[in-house]
């Protein structure tokens, strides 16, 4: 958003998570709401009443259409705007073969590293939310962890958890 814009001013802003809100933030941008989780889900429930006023909404160009479906039924006017598009790599399978744990840190990246081949079994899944552990399972993989908090720094106390415990089970 920032490489066409110069400034944010008069629309209230919402942030994902705290990653997203520190980027606003380098802009001299401060958001109004970030939810307590960090999903889309929680977004819709924190904004409350949205009939009637217009969202824009940057995001991935493969995002889950889910927030702007449940803004729109909801009686919002949303404008979805791809703000990067998304790019597989594939990856050399050889790479991971020796590999105790794999982490995800989205759904994409959970089919990106997938289309390049299988995960060794036994392997410790790690996911950095509930979202990308859903993609993970419905992609038949095991999940071992999946943080508490919605971030790199709660994916790495996760990770860390699993290496003092390397076979948890996970529901």
């Amino acid at each position: 958003v920032f490489r066409l814009v110069t400034s944010i001013a008069g629309p209230r802003i919402a942030a994902i998570g705290p990653a997203t809100a520190a980027a606003l933030e380098e802009h001299g941008v401060e958001p109004d709401l970030i939810p307590e989780e960090y999903v889309a889900e929680a977004v819709i429930a924190a904004l409350g009443e949205v009939s009637g006023q217009h969202i824009l909404l940057p995001r991935a160009d493969i995002a889950r259409p889910m927030l702007a479906d449940e803004l729109r039924a909801r009686g919002a006017r949303v404008t979805q705007v791809a703000a990067y598009k998304t790019v597989m790599l594939e990856v050399d399978p050889e790479l991971w073969n020796d590999a105790d744990t794999v982490t995800f840190t989205s759904s994409s990246t959970v089919r990106g590293l997938l289309a390049s081949g299988p995960i060794p079994a036994g392997v410790n899944v790690v996911c950095i939310g509930p979202v990308t552990a859903a993609t993970a399972r419905e992609c038949g993989l095991r999940v071992s962890a999946v943080a508490d908090t919605y971030t790199v720094d709660g994916l790495v106390d996760a990770l860390l958890a699993t290496a003092a415990n390397p076979h948890p089970t996970v529901t």
